[in-house]
């Protein structure tokens, strides 16, 4: 499956997760490990990023050979001629940037145009052909450096311009002469992309960093050891009261009395023990230093309470019988 290229990290961003869905769907073994480190050698090919330095170093240029043509001078019998020949040994190798590259592209698809024009006369738009291979076949243009018959002495391989293609595009020019088209090389979309690349790997690198952040498996969850959760401190949902044991064993003992509270009884008669219990689970006396034991409260109840008279007399409880 063939990887796309964008030229701007907004458009990455945005298409990553679809471009990955489809690569699963082709490549059902790999993951996004996998995928990550083809994407990563994709845009190395277009360009030389240095991770560590966090810095593009971009191909401005293409590096391509010039046929020289060398004078040799031929002395004969009858005269001295001048011939023009190509030497092997004498070609050149050097660099053009971008712009003088869209020139020479320019005069080569116009060439080619004219001559496809000998069988298909209707040619005029040859924009499709800077996004095209078909130039760079075409005998004419591809044949030996020290053979062919070009508008111009460069060898220059479809290979090496694949990668910048995009970079180059068509302007439809129309005058009163007709139309014309004009190849330039489109400096903000690749000022853009080099903008763009620091900003890609980082997405890639920190898309790797955080799925080793994940267990891989089930299994490897179930070695790591659960830390507990703090338990809850216990909530106290008794009632809390001021005053003494003797105090409320006795306001207890009166509302059984008169009729207010049903306690549990056995045989017939209230059972004191049960009650105090009852009355341990649901009150917390604050004006003791510990709660009360079972067997002390019920002793605070009924005829054992040790309530002076003079306090028993500041309580008077009507029978409930009565104001119901």
């Amino acid at each position: 499956m063939e990887l796309p290229i964008y030229y701007t990290f907004s458009e990455f961003k945005q298409n990553y997760n679809k471009i990955f869905q489809n690569w699963k769907k082709a490549y059902s073994e790999g993951d996004e490990e996998d995928f990550i480190k083809q994407y990563k050698e994709k845009y190395h090919s277009c360009v030389q990023y240095d991770d560590r330095l966090n810095k593009v170093y971009m191909y401005d240029y293409i590096d391509i050979r010039k046929k020289i043509i060398k004078k040799v001078f031929m002395t004969t019998f009858q005269e001295t001629k001048v011939r023009e020949r190509s030497v092997l040994e004498n070609y050149e190798r050097f660099s053009i940037n971008f712009h003088e590259f869209a020139e020479i592209l320019q005069k080569r698809i116009e060439d080619y145009i004219d001559r496809k024009k000998i069988l298909i006369e209707d040619i005029d738009d040859y924009s499709h052909y800077v996004d095209n291979v078909e130039m760079f076949e075409d005998p004419y243009i591809a044949a030996d450096i020290f053979k062919k018959e070009t508008p111009d002495p460069y060898l220059i391989e479809y290979y090496q311009y694949y990668n910048i293609k995009d970079f180059f595009e068509v302007k439809e020019i129309v005058s009163s002469e007709g139309i014309r088209y004009i190849i330039s090389f489109n400096e903000i979309t690749y000022k853009n992309f080099e903008y763009s690349i620091p900003k890609i790997f980082k997405f890639l690198k920190d898309k790797i960093y955080k799925k080793s952040l994940k267990p891989k498996d089930k299994k490897e969850e179930h070695i790591i050891p659960a830390i507990p959760a703090p338990l809850p401190e216990p909530k106290n949902n008794k009632i809390r009261i001021h005053g003494s044991t003797q105090l409320f064993g006795y306001i207890f003992s009166e509302l059984i009395r008169k009729g207010y509270i049903a306690p549990e009884k056995k045989q017939g008669n209230v059972n004191v023990a049960a009650t105090a219990r009852l009355i341990l689970d649901h009150f917390e006396f604050l004006d003791t230093e510990k709660q009360p034991e079972v067997d002390y409260l019920r002793k605070a109840l009924f005829e054992q309470n040790s309530l002076s008279s003079e306090k028993q007399n500041q309580f008077t409880i009507p029978p409930f019988n009565r104001v119901k």
